[in-house]
This record gives structure tokens, C-alpha cells and sequence, in this order.
């Protein structure tokens, strides 16, 4: 997780509303933090507005709380970016297993603003590889490019290389909201 701090800031607090998960008692949680500060001028920094931030061609991103039937977090909206790598112009997202999508409800894939409307992951420009069919906006168990299509690597030329993570208040009433882990893969240019 990245934090933007301006020059000059020096205190930053965090806050965490905490509810009991099954099982828990009184909200027991144990947590390990790791800060580090990185200089201004890191090329290690990511770019502002960028909460998660990646610099391989390859690699895989998740929502936060993604994993053992846990569900995804309410009231998010932040931006995952991808460091264009010299060489690349394109970049591939795919879903990392038939099971590894579940936003909004435990429906169908679905694709734009009518559909997903609740929460959604944003990819600017998605297209379905090998064909002209897009969007940018995705629900339901898995990424596709068209309602009733069935599951594709969605892939983008759009610039910077950036997904964007939206949820509602309400993730507590539906089991299926277990959030999302994508694989990503750079494409290079066409030479």
C-alpha cells in the first residue's frame, strides 16, 4: 500500500473500523506493519493516486481481503498501477482461476455502467483479445467482454496501466463479494 505524503507532513494515522468475523471474540486481530519511507525521488515511488503498485511485465494483483472465503471490503476505491515496462504497449489481465472473481453478486460475468453499478473493477479500455468487443467496466464471477460471452483475457493499449477497485456499504449481506485476483501480463509493442 502506498501513501502519498507531502514534504513537510510529518504525522500520518491510519484508522481501521473493525467488526467481529466468525469465530473472533471482542474483534481479536493481530497485525504486523512494516513502514518504509521512500525519498521523493525513488523510481520505486508510484505515481500519485496509485494504492497498490507494481513494476514487473508479469504478476498478479488482489483486492485487499481477498482469499479464504473471506469478503472483499466496503467503501473502496483506489487505483491498482502497472509500471510500464520499456518496450510494452499493451497489457492482458486474466482471471487466476474460474473462481477467483466475485464482485457485486455471484452471478454471470457482466460488463458496464448499467450492469455494474454496485461494484465493479474499472480497466480503461478492456477489450477481448482477438476481437473488436469492449469495456471497462466488469462484475460478477469473471472478466468478459460482452454479457453471455464467456470468460477471456480482457486487454488494454490505454496509458498509465492502472485498474480501478469500487465497492459499496453494503458487502456484509452478500457471500459472494469475495473481491478479485487477476494475473496481468505486459504485451510488447508491435515492432
Amino acid at each position: 500500500m502506498y501513501v502519498d505524503m507531502s514534504s513537510g507532513q510529518n504525522a500520518f494515522t491510519m484508522t481501521f473500523s473493525i467488526g467481529n468475523g466468525p469465530g473472533e471474540e471482542n474483534g481479536a486481530r493481530t497485525w504486523n506493519v512494516k513502514i518504509t519511507q521512500l525519498p521523493c525521488s525513488s523510481i520505486t515511488n508510484a505515481p500519485a493516486q496509485c494504492l497498490q503498485y507494481y513494476t514487473s511485465t508479469t504478476g498478479t494483483l488482489t483486492s485487499f481481503n481477498y482469499g479464504d472465503g473471506l469478503t472483499h471490503l466496503a467503501n473502496q476505491d483506489y487505483a491498482i498501477c502497472i509500471r510500464m515496462a520499456e518496450g510494452y504497449c499493451g497489457i492482458c489481465y486474466t482471471a487466476c482461476s474460474d473462481s477467483a472473481i466475485g464482485i457485486s453478486d455471484g452471478s454471470d460475468p457482466k460488463v458496464g455502467a448499467a450492469s455494474c453499478n454496485l461494484d465493479w473493477l474499472n480497466i480503461a479500455g478492456g477489450f477481448a483479445q482477438g476481437t473488436t468487443k469492449s469495456a471497462d467496466r466488469f462484475c460478477g464471477m469473471g472478466l468478459v467482454a460482452a454479457d453471455g460471452d464467456n470468460p477471456s483475457p480482457i486487454c488494454t493499449t490505454s496509458k498509465p496501466f492502472e485498474v480501478r477497485f469500487r465497492t459499496n456499504q453494503n458487502e456484509a449481506e452478500d457471500d459472494a463479494d469475495t473481491g478479485f485476483c487477476v494475473n496481468y501480463n505486459q504485451q510488447p509493442c508491435n515492432r
